[in-house]
């Protein structure tokens, strides 16, 4: 049985707990809460490019840039984006899920290749033998422009050679 001190120090261990639990909360709160005004300050200027692009191509001559070939989509390529860690609640096994339903309902029809963004993502289909072509592991630590700009390149690469003829994120 329990002494009295052997309860008290538990008391005091179970307090400790909870304010260090506290604060992971409170800091990570904050970071939630800058990550999504970072987003809500991209959202007008991803919303003129997409109308600036859709603009530009309607005004295209068909066939002139490789990027505008509408092709049959038999070679299809996925980027799926994991984070590189656990602490993100459900996010990676969302987009996992959501990648599978789609890559499992065209993997008999059509040949799927993936690129798989984030530590965690690649390790999840690394072990179940998916064909992966690209990984990009622990850019999140430091995330800046030049990543976007290299996978984009990469997958521009890809579809201009022919070696993927429908890309989705």
């Amino acid at each position: 049985m329990a002494t009295l001190r052997d309860i008290r120090r538990r008391i005091n261990s179970v307090k400790s707990t909870q304010k260090i639990t506290k604060a992971m909360k409170m800091v990570a709160a904050a970071k939630l809460r800058k990550a999504q005004k970072r987003l809500m300050d991209a959202r007008p200027y991803a919303e003129r490019l997409g109308d600036l692009l859709a603009h530009v191509a309607a005004q295209e001559e068909a066939g002139l840039h490789p990027l505008l070939q509408v092709r049959d989509p038999n070679k299809i390529c996925y980027i799926v984006v994991t984070s590189d860690r656990g602490f993100c609640g459900s996010f990676n096994s969302n987009s996992i899920k959501k990648a599978n339903a789609e890559i499992d309902a065209l993997l008999t029809e059509e040949e799927v290749k993936l690129i798989t963004v984030g530590r965690k993502g690649s390790e999840f289909y690394t072990r179940r033998d998916y064909p992966i072509i690209e990984k990009y592991v622990g850019i999140f630590a430091s995330l800046e422009f030049q990543h976007a700009a290299q996978i984009s390149k990469f997958v521009q690469e890809m579809y201009c050679s022919e070696k993927c003829d429908r890309v989705f994120a």
